[in-house]
């Protein structure tokens, strides 16, 4: 059979000369009609037409959507995006992605939320009223024409075709068939305005759940293969909008308003999150008390501390690939003229002792105004000057940034690639983090929230913004949406959404292990643990009883952030906010959001 052509324009024209709402262009040359179709089918063993009015009815109805997506074009024209849709039951809607688009680097958004939307490429957003078909739009455009139709409109500054209403009349798909390669797949066959335009394959999972979407795109210069995968998909079905949920924020939402007051804190986003993925975010307060901009889901702070683990993950990477073992001397893989001042050769410093803050090497930060004369050494420069060992490892736990900045240095010299790159195309892409960076992208600056701590009369001011030698240990910058996809991850197996491993589930599992039952016993930072608290690799852990726990703070310069699970019941929290060390109350927080979610689940 020939190929189906499917034109959509967006892609193909240049920007100044688009159309807003006819940017999809469908060709009905090389297309057979349905009854050639249906000839060819077969006697069906499913109901495709049914399978997908089942599946828009799914989307459209439901309380909530997310997916993350990978879009591929080559031929005539290419794209190459990753990306986020989700739609909260709340009514927030977002779709990013990032990527390739005609071979020019591009970022795109579209946040809808209290009644306003924004959308474009990052680094020209255009804002207007959100339309009231905006999330009809985006999932009949997902189901029938695709993502990338969208995507394209976003690169060339358009919001989603017909988000003011009337996608199910302009594109139908009205005929169908089971694809004769793949029995699990459907064909459909498409219509515009009336006029028959072009077939495309959709594959679904056991659940009905999209999974992948594959057509040819044709025009006059040529053909492009387009595949669009989506993975992570969650479909939360109206009877479970989440009135539980809703219950659990309205009790919680009091004590934010509480822990901003007493903490001196302007803003906080918060999210709750299962092993499935973001169960709800919000956000409380203003980024920026000068301009009275509110915080949004997608505002941007210092994670700080909490990314500890995320560089974890890279290290234990290269053990998985046989690099080194836990209790390995770390001075066997050191080179370009970094040692290990003071360290007794008889008792040698490990990977172990890196990971749990016993390495011995002391504390240290070293700061730098963003906007000074000064800034911080290379990786190579700072830990060949300044690393030191202080006193034997093993025999107490001290917390040491300097510890983490050399646990950058052995990713780097292990894997072969730059540590930032490393930790981007390694750990934060595959976990769908594309707004989390060492230095915010312009698009990321846009939504940066201002620092603040209390002056003299526990009032909030804006503080300086800081780099620091130690940036590996926690100068890194990011969303508490992406927050919550680290989240997620923390509760598995070592895999991304998508299924993609990062670790071997025993390699995820030893980083939830107590390492140092002998130092256990105290307190974390804000009075944070239980019983038995102390670190696992990185991650500090604790118990109540039965329950096990996993967290980790972070604080710099008017920011601070905290991360809490239970990997038992698969449920986590995170927090961001621009106060200045409100451990305390973030713990407070942590701990009352994973009691309510316990008693959620439990049926209470």
């Amino acid at each position: 059979m020939p190929p189906a052509v499917l034109v959509p324009g967006a892609a193909l024209v240049p920007r100044a000369a688009l159309v807003p709402r006819a940017v999809l262009v469908l060709a009905a040359a090389l297309l057979l009609p349905p009854a050639a179709l249906a000839a060819q089918s077969g006697p069906p063993s499913r109901d495709p037409a049914a399978e997908f009015a089942a599946l828009e009815a799914r989307l459209t109805e439901a309380a909530g959507v997310a997916m993350d997506y990978h879009v591929t074009a080559a031929g005539a024209f290419s794209a190459d995006l990753r990306g986020r849709l989700e739609l909260a039951a709340d009514g927030t809607t977002s779709l990013t992605g990032r990527g390739t688009f005609g071979g020019q680097p591009v970022e795109l958004r579209l946040h809808a939320a209290d009644g306003t939307l924004r959308y474009g490429r990052a680094d020209s957003l255009t804002e207007m009223a959100t339309p009231e078909q905006l999330r009809e739009a985006l999932l009949i455009g997902l189901t029938r024409m695709g993502i990338l139709h969208n995507l394209a409109r976003l690169t060339a500054g358009a919001a989603p075709d017909h988000a003011e209403g009337g996608v199910r009349a302009w594109v139908v798909a009205d005929s169908f068939m089971v694809a004769h390669e793949n029995p699990t797949a459907n064909v459909l066959y498409i219509g515009v305005d009336g006029q028959p335009a072009a077939t495309a394959t959709l594959f679904s999972d056991a659940q009905g759940n999209p999974v992948e979407r594959r057509q040819t795109v044709s025009f006059p210069g040529g053909q492009m293969e387009v595949i669009e995968r989506y993975s992570a998909v969650r479909i939360v079905p109206p009877e479970a909008a989440p009135k539980d949920v809703r219950s659990i924020v309205a009790l919680l939402e009091p004590e934010v308003r509480r822990a901003m007051l007493e903490g001196t804190i302007p803003s906080v986003t918060m999210a709750l999150v299962d092993r499935d993925g973001l169960l709800w975010a919000g956000a409380f307060g203003q980024s920026n008390l000068w301009a009275g901009t509110p915080a949004t889901v997608e505002t941007v702070y210092l994670i700080a501390s909490t990314f500890k683990a995320q560089s974890t993950v890279a290290l234990l990477q290269q053990m998985e690939a046989g690099k080194f073992a836990l209790d390995d001397p770390v001075r066997d893989h050191l080179a370009d003229g970094i040692v290990l001042r003071g360290e007794d050769p008889a008792r040698p410093i490990t990977f172990r002792h890196l990971l749990t803050h016993t390495s011995g090497i002391p504390g240290g930060y070293g700061g730098y105004d963003v906007w000074g004369p000064t800034a911080p050494p290379d990786l190579v420069t700072f830990l060949r000057d300044s690393l030191r060992v202080a006193a034997p490892p093993g025999e107490r736990v001290v917390y040491s940034n300097p510890a983490y900045t050399l646990v950058a240095y052995l990713v780097q010299r292990m894997s072969g690639m730059p540590y930032r790159g490393y930790i981007r195309e390694r750990v934060w892409e595959p976990l769908g983090m594309t707004s989390t960076a060492f230095a915010p992208t312009p698009a990321m600056e846009e939504r940066l929230s201002i620092p603040y701590v209390p002056d003299d009369n526990g009032r909030p001011v804006p503080t300086r913004r800081t780099k620091a030698d130690i940036w590996p240990a926690g100068i890194i910058y990011g969303t508490i949406l992406d927050q919550a996809r680290w989240a997620r991850f923390s509760l598995g197996d070592g895999t991304a959404a998508d299924g993609a491993r990062l670790l071997r589930p025993e390699t995820m599992d030893s980083m939830h292990v107590l390492q140092n039952p002998e130092h256990a016993g105290s307190t974390m930072g804000g009075g944070w643990g239980y019983e038995d608290t102390g670190y696992g690799l990185t991650w500090w852990l604790t118990r109540r009883g039965e329950e096990r726990y996993f967290g980790h703070s972070g604080s710099v310069s008017g920011y601070t952030a905290f991360v809490m699970g239970n990997r038992g019941s698969g449920h986590a929290v995170v927090l961001l906010t621009n106060g200045q060390r409100a451990h305390a109350h973030l713990v407070r927080l942590s701990n009352l959001a994973l009691e309510l979610l316990a008693e959620r689940a439990a049926g209470g």
